[in-house]
């Protein structure tokens, strides 16, 4: 697993966890109910080291809900773009991509491959170093997003933990979803506008190496 997706799926449980924590000691202090007493910083070290088994089943799982809530919000957005959230190009955008690949005339742009041709404009025609810039960009979206998500669904979880809702607890959580997702959109605005830029440059579509591609590269 590279840094990148390490970093989703660790990042957001933390916020989930944190806000249930924070909801549990507002009112009454239930986390006591849960936990066992931890009055020592090391045993809580300990104990939050025991949780992390789960931690990256939790990420993952985050990151489902949140792909399939875009993918959702997408649809009704863009309803050509088939849920395809992370395509959020125009046909002149995708024509101008479309371009720069050495694409079979019978092959034309579509909502069935769209999504191939720009990752494949992204990893095979744009630059190596602002495809680092880019996957940064995208990475910071995710983790985001997800991360705003994962403190909505500590709301969600909370009734199972006999944890109960509180506008003290909202107040403190509400603030940073928000900032979350600006920042989440920011990111994506950026990444978007950043491929929209390449498309205007003077990029020659990719050579032919004669290398067999490594199917796990």
């Amino acid at each position: 697993m590279d840094n990148n997706r390490q970093i989703r799926f660790l990042i957001p449980p933390f916020f989930l966890v944190s806000s249930l924590l924070l909801g549990a000691y507002l009112p009454e202090k239930e986390i006591l109910k849960i936990l066992p007493e931890i009055k020592e910083l090391e045993k809580l070290i300990a104990v939050i080291a025991t949780a992390g088994v789960i931690i990256i089943a939790a990420g993952f799982l985050i990151g489902v809900v949140s792909v399939t809530i875009m993918r959702l919000i997408s649809l009704f957005i863009r309803f050509d773009l088939k849920g395809k959230y992370d395509a959020p190009y125009t046909v002149r955008d995708i024509e101008r991509i479309w371009s720069k690949l050495r694409v079979h005339d019978d092959i034309k742009p579509g909502s069935n491959n769209i999504i191939y041709a720009i990752s494949t404009f992204q990893n095979t025609v744009v630059e190596e170093r602002v495809q680092h810039w880019l996957g940064r960009r995208w990475n910071a979206f995710h983790v985001s997003i997800h991360s705003a998500i994962a403190l909505l669904l500590a709301y969600a979880i909370a009734p199972m933990l006999d944890i109960r809702f509180t506008c003290c607890w909202l107040l403190f959580t509400l603030p940073i979803t928000a900032f979350l997702s600006v920042n989440g959109w920011m990111a994506f605005k950026e990444t978007k506008d950043m491929v929209v830029f390449q498309t205007y440059r003077d990029i020659p579509p990719p050579e032919p190496t004669g290398k067999t591609a490594n199917p796990e590269s």
